[in-house]
């Protein structure tokens, strides 16, 4: 790992937050969940639809059902001031947004991509 972070930072790799070690509170939650809309997954390109599995991709309805249970269950392993960090659809940052405020987090902030698009949504846990 570089910078000599490797006995300070620990990465987890899991199903939402099954897997990781039981009554752990987390700096930082990073994300990239399935967002794509159940109505828009035959529409996907060949090359990512006939080689990712469905639920990789698809978030359900809205393509929000995975910001919804990692926002909500996020709140309970978020250290007071802590951050989360998600990727998310271009199209999709008003209704992440509406998440993160339901569930309690300030500071909210969406970041562009190199295309000028919407990307990702960063917020912060309250203290």
């Amino acid at each position: 790992m570089l910078n000599k972070v490797e006995n300070r930072v620990h990465f987890y790799d899991g199903d939402v937050f099954k897997g990781l070690p039981p009554n752990m509170i987390y700096d930082i939650i990073v994300s990239n969940p399935p967002y794509i809309r159940k109505k828009d997954m035959e529409f996907l390109m060949p090359d990512v639809k006939d080689y990712e599995p469905e639920n990789a991709l698809c978030g359900g309805e809205d393509g929000l059902d995975f910001y919804r249970t990692i926002s909500a269950e996020g709140r309970k392993l978020l250290k007071a001031d802590g951050y989360i960090f998600f990727e998310i659809g271009y199209d999709e940052a008003n209704g992440v947004k509406e998440i993160l405020v339901e569930n309690g987090y300030k500071d909210i902030c969406v970041k562009k991509d190199l295309s000028g698009l919407d990307r990702v949504v960063t917020a912060r846990m309250e203290d």
